[in-house]
């Protein structure tokens, strides 16, 4: 049979390194609007921006980083 070939399962390690890719694209965003609503005094618009940014950046790096894998 020439059946498509199944992927590889991720190790521990891999999905703790996408785990942390993750938490690093959620939070970098929200700090930045924290610190954008500190120096524009424009709270909380900075935070509410980098919380869908970072909500947005990190679905995309977890559906790139576990493509791979399904």
């Amino acid at each position: 049979m020439s059946g498509a070939p199944t992927p590889e399962k991720p190790s521990g390690v891999r999905l703790a390194g996408i785990g942390v890719s993750i938490a690093v694209a959620m939070i970098v965003p929200l700090i930045l609007g924290v610190l954008v609503d500190s120096l524009l005094h424009t709270s909380p618009f900075g935070v509410l921006v980098g919380l869908v940014a970072g909500i947005t950046f990190s679905c995309y790096v977890a559906v790139a980083q576990l493509r791979p894998y399904v």
